[in-house]
């Protein structure tokens, strides 16, 4: 099974582990593929809204031993879009 680790920057914006484990883990979270990263690894966006009702995306790179969560913020206007998500 693959672990989940957390880069530093997931953190920039003030969302915790918590949030993304609501958003990654929820039935109703959308998702999409992004470019490859820099080191030739999948990347996807997750979209969802955690338990306070804030709609946040939720970036991950999939690598072969470990996935990491670099990027945790607000979703955008194109995340939403990207994702098919609309409320």
């Amino acid at each position: 099974m693959t672990a989940v680790k957390f880069r530093e920057s997931a953190f920039k914006w003030g969302f915790s582990r918590a949030d993304a484990d609501e958003v990654v883990g929820s039935p109703v979270t959308f998702m999409y593929k992004m470019t490859a990263s820099k080191r030739g690894n999948d990347r996807v966006m997750y979209v969802g809204k955690t338990s306070a009702g804030v709609v946040i995306a939720v970036g991950i790179e999939e690598q072969e031993d470990d996935d990491y969560v670099f990027h945790m913020q607000s979703a955008t206007k194109a995340d939403r879009r990207e994702a098919n998500y609309y409320e």
